[in-house]
């Protein structure tokens, strides 16, 4: 994947974690900065969540993803902020 790519499937796996605990994605659109500049993906507070039941395993599963992105991101050097709102 390229820089714009992994931007994109950040903000993909931000918003699949809202839409897994339920919780609407009120920031999704202000936030996504899709520019040449800078891109910030954030990392919905759901993250934090302690639980159990599938829940708990979907949001889990998306954590290791956004893990995974902003390792490579930072390999490939692409200047994406990850910020955990």
């Amino acid at each position: 994947m390229n820089c714009q790519q992994l931007a994109v499937e950040g903000q993909n796996v931000s918003a699949a974690a809202s839409r897994a605990a339920g919780k609407q994605d009120e920031k999704r659109g202000d936030d996504q900065v899709l520019t040449g500049v800078g891109v910030v993906v954030f990392w919905p507070v759901l993250f934090a969540l302690e639980g159990d039941g599938p829940t708990a395993v979907e949001l889990g599963r998306l954590k290791g993803e956004m893990e995974a992105i902003e390792k490579v991101s930072v390999q490939k050097n692409c200047g994406i902020e990850f910020r955990r709102s």
